[in-house]
């Protein structure tokens, strides 16, 4: 099963709230593809306390950077988007934990042959 992953800087704001135009304007110019919420600071935490990380975030609106735009984020597009995508990042996860699993095995039965 294909699942498209991009892989891009990722933003973190305060929240609960959704980002201004000129936050995301601002944000664009210093290199981020994404903002939100959440993973950057779980991210930071963990790695601050010596673990590794890794961040799959689930992108579920649109940034809207114009100031005269006719649409505007919303609660109802952030379910809709997370409830459509559920199963691929279910999917995506399950089969990632499955791939470390079969890796640490392998080191595992490289480690125990020696």
């Amino acid at each position: 099963k294909q699942v498209e992953l991009t892989e891009g800087v990722y933003s973190s704001r305060g929240g609960p709230c959704y980002e201004t135009v000129s936050e995301l304007r601002g944000l664009l110019l210093l290199g981020a593809d994404a903002v939100g919420m959440s993973t950057a600071h779980e991210a930071l935490v963990a790695s601050y306390c010596g673990m590794s990380v890794l961040a799959i975030a689930l992108i579920t609106n649109k940034s809207v950077i114009e100031y005269d735009s006719d649409f505007y984020p919303n609660h109802e597009e952030v379910i809709e988007t997370a409830n459509k995508r559920a199963q691929v990042l279910e999917d995506l996860v399950t089969e990632f934990a499955v791939r470390v699993s079969q890796q640490q095995d392998k080191v595992d039965a490289n480690n125990n042959s020696n």
